[in-house]
């Protein structure tokens, strides 16, 4: 099984999609797990050089992927650093200045990661 961790924030580097304080999320980060083994991982201020940098891992997800020569759609499943009730529990805040925002943590994941393009090519 190949696994796809991530932690930070959710929007793009530039972008407060979500009007959430920065103190909301853990500096951004990604790693690749085949079968319990981690295979790649990578902190995001690595690559972007933004200290601290707590937004959507796009460049880590990049580098992980690449570095073990796999594509998006190989991987089995997505994993985000969070409990579901606190993704839940922000989403819930997002929800109440923008209603048309997803309901679920599972569904803002989703939709988060489809939206910021992070595919790589083949």
């Amino acid at each position: 099984m190949l696994c796809l961790g991530l932690s930070g924030g959710l929007s793009r580097v530039y972008e407060n999609s979500f009007d959430l304080p920065n103190t909301f999320m853990d500096d951004g980060a990604a790693v690749l797990v085949r079968d319990g083994r981690v295979i790649a991982a990578v902190e995001e201020e690595r690559l972007n050089r933004i200290k601290h940098s707590n937004k959507l891992p796009t460049r880590s997800v990049q580098y992980c992927l690449a570095s073990a020569g796999v594509h998006l759609n190989d991987i089995d499943r997505i994993v985000y650093y969070a409990t579901e009730a606190y993704c839940n529990a922000v989403l819930e805040r997002v929800r109440l200045s923008h209603p048309k925002r997803p309901n679920t943590g599972c569904e803002a994941v989703v939709v988060w990661i489809t939206r910021a393009r992070i595919w790589c090519r083949n």
